[in-house]
């Protein structure tokens, strides 16, 4: 990540710290076929790309430019531009740093999307309506990669990526990214998602209070766990092109916030001790072990009737069972989870030699096909259920 503009380089200086457009943003990148130092920002990302090639060729520039200075996120405000300003970075980034780099390529800021619904009412997504409207006006040569950031329910990673269902009661949640990609010119670039997150309440560590830190949003470590299975199983058949979870060491004790962390945070650069691992620690390690790396992957759900149309509310109500199958060579992974508050029971057709019914935590057992040749499991009940500010409706777990 690129981020931030020095007070030497800043168009406006005396804002908050790294927030200016930098100077000479609009100059030329290039004097003939010398770099141009009056535009700032193209001196430097020619001068990074081309002392990192081979070794860094990815450069993502900025971190939620839409947050904006005032609200109740000012705290995470990066950028005092204007959203065609932002287009301008992005543009005079990819002109320098492939000059330099012909393998280098740019990613757009995390955007965050919820908080730019909530300024749109729910109707709209202002900042990035705007940036599209530019990006079909000028093109989308400015860039190589989309990144979204999201946090805590997995089923928001499907619905961002293809779109919710059409009678959702925001309207801006109808519409996927790869669909708004295509409308604004660039609907072939990779879609990452470079933050996801559920985080806990449930840990003793210093400085943190866990009863006090059980606000609603905030799950349990357990539900964390099952939350990184479900997440990435969603992302990877969704079409993500790379996932990102954020973070994997919590911050430094006491924590201003959350307990970000796969594992606690420990000053030893050995990382011996083993107690720091959370149970979301091992779950990420199935992921890596099992499904990521597939050659082929698709989403099979089980629907219940919705007849109130509670999918207004929570777009995938009526998914009561998961079903994500990942495929590698002659192995076949299958994270199988419930979508609703009673246990439920699935059966799959047995194929191969033998078959390992694996936990969240790891825990291995051999599991034997019945006398049709079905594998059957039992699902224990989903637990997450929403119920601040309205909340999730009746009967929606995840």
């Amino acid at each position: 990540m690129v981020l931030g503009t020095p007070e030497w380089a800043a168009q406006t200086p005396g804002l908050k710290a790294g927030t200016s457009v930098p100077k000479g943003l609009y100059e030329p990148v290039f004097d003939g076929n010398v770099i141009n130092p009056m535009n700032t920002w193209g001196a430097f990302m020619y001068r990074l790309a081309q002392e990192y090639a081979g070794r860094m060729d990815v450069f993502e520039i900025w971190n939620e430019v839409e947050i904006p200075a005032t609200g109740s996120n000012a705290v995470y405000n990066t950028w005092a531009g204007s959203v065609a300003d932002y287009y301008q970075l992005l543009a005079v980034a990819s002109e320098a740093a492939k000059a330099a780099n012909p393998s280098a390529r740019i990613v757009t800021s995390p955007y965050s999307y919820f908080k730019d619904k909530e300024a749109g009412g729910g109707e709209s997504l202002p900042w990035f309506d705007a940036f599209a409207d530019v990006v079909k006006a000028k093109g989308a040569e400015a860039f190589d990669i989309v990144a979204l950031n999201l946090y805590r329910n997995p089923h928001d990673l499907w619905d961002r990526y293809h779109g919710g269902v059409d009678i959702v009661a925001e309207p801006a949640d109808r519409t996927g990214f790869r669909a708004r990609l295509e409308a604004m010119g660039a609907g072939s670039k990779p879609i990452w998602l470079t933050e996801i997150n559920a985080m806990p309440f449930d840990d003793q560590v210093p400085g943190w209070d866990a009863k006090g830190r059980e606000d609603g949003f905030r799950i349990t470590m357990a539900e964390q766990a099952n939350y990184v299975l479900q997440a990435h199983a969603l992302a990877l058949t969704a079409g993500y092109d790379k996932v990102f979870f954020q973070a994997l060491q919590d911050d430094p004790y006491p924590v201003p916030d959350e307990l970000w962390g796969l594992v606690r945070f420990d000053p030893d650069m050995q990382n011996k001790d083993v107690s720091r691992v959370r149970p979301g620690y091992r779950a990420y390690q199935l992921v890596g072990e099992h499904i990521a790396g597939a050659s082929r992957m698709e989403l099979h759900v089980r629907k219940r009737p919705d007849p109130k149309k509670q999918a207004q509310y929570a777009s995938r109500f009526e998914w009561a069972q998961h079903l994500a199958v990942f495929h590698q060579g002659d192995k076949r992974a299958s994270v199988v989870w419930n979508g609703t508050d009673e246990v439920s029971t699935v059966s799959l057709k047995a194929s191969g030699g033998s078959a390992i019914l694996i936990d969240s935590e790891g825990r291995e057992t051999p599991l034997a096909a019945d006398g049709d040749g079905r594998l059957v499991v039992s699902l224990p009940p989903a637990s997450r259920h929403f119920d601040l500010f309205g909340g999730d409706p009746p009967g929606y777990f995840y």
